[in-house]
């Protein structure tokens, strides 16, 4: 049977927007193409903590995609107690995110 997840975690300029939304982070690198080529980045930038909004929605790592693990969870009754990223570079929107478990 073939996976029906794909090997990993595009990450989308408008959900990047949408994600500095939500933590009210309104710098422009993560919302404006033309700030953030002007500093000298190929696309926009994801906040740092973006990286974990992919462990939500694919099945590979552990995720909540469709068979996921976390798709059975009732997400009320989670605490999160801790998690390490080991970052290279920044997260820039056309950048497609794998993982791999510590």
């Amino acid at each position: 049977m073939a996976d029906i997840n794909p090997p990993g975690f595009a990450v989308e300029r408008g959900k990047v927007h949408e994600f500095a939304n939500s933590v009210l982070d309104d710098n422009p690198l993560y919302h404006d193409l033309e700030a953030a080529q002007a500093a000298g980045f190929p696309s926009v930038v994801a906040p740092p903590t973006y990286s974990s909004v992919g462990s939500f929605y694919t099945a590979r790592g552990g995720g909540g995609g469709p068979g996921g693990a976390m798709a059975k969870l009732d997400m009320r009754f989670v605490l999160h107690g801790g998690q390490e990223f080991n970052f290279e570079r920044p997260i820039f929107a056309g950048d497609v995110l794998t993982s791999e478990p510590g």
